[in-house]
């Protein structure tokens, strides 16, 4: 293989991890160290990634460097964890899991989400005033946030 389709295939492989964590050009190359511009270019291939930079991607993110450097292996390090797109979790999936967290939850980590889940998802705690005012008060709310609005 030659070092052109090689070098070709790194700059894919550099712009597809920047996009597995939805990550704009300006916040990777931020988080590198490096400007939004030259990393455009070197998502282009204009620019050789630098050893430097290239390790720096394996640090901060859980990819495996002999993906990244030849494409062979998986993209992430073994035994580590890799972020799941949202949208690829079935619906059916977080609530059982949003239920089984709630049944067995302690009481310090429910009154930790019934503060944070409000304050981290504003649309939520606009949702449930709407459903209070609703007439569904009495219906169990799963965090208990009725207590944590005002």
């Amino acid at each position: 293989m030659s070092s052109k389709i090689l070098d070709a295939d790194i700059f894919y492989r550099i712009k597809l991890v920047r996009k597995k964590y939805r990550l704009s050009q300006k916040e990777f190359a931020s988080e590198l160290g490096v400007s939004q511009g030259f990393l455009s270019e070197l998502e282009s291939g204009k620019y050789k990634p630098t050893k430097i930079i290239l390790l720096a991607i394996a640090y901060l993110y859980p990819i495996n460097i002999d993906w990244l450097l030849t494409g062979k292996g998986g993209m992430y390090k073994p035994g580590t964890d890799h972020p799941i797109p949202i949208e690829d979790i079935p619906k059916e999936t977080i609530k059982e899991w949003i239920d089984e967290f709630w049944g067995n939850a302690t009481e310090d980590e429910k009154g930790w989400l019934k503060v944070q889940f409000p304050l981290t998802f504003p649309q939520f705690k606009d949702w449930l005033l709407k459903k209070q005012s609703a007439g569904v008060e009495g219906q169990d709310d799963g965090i208990g946030a009725k207590d944590n609005l005002a």
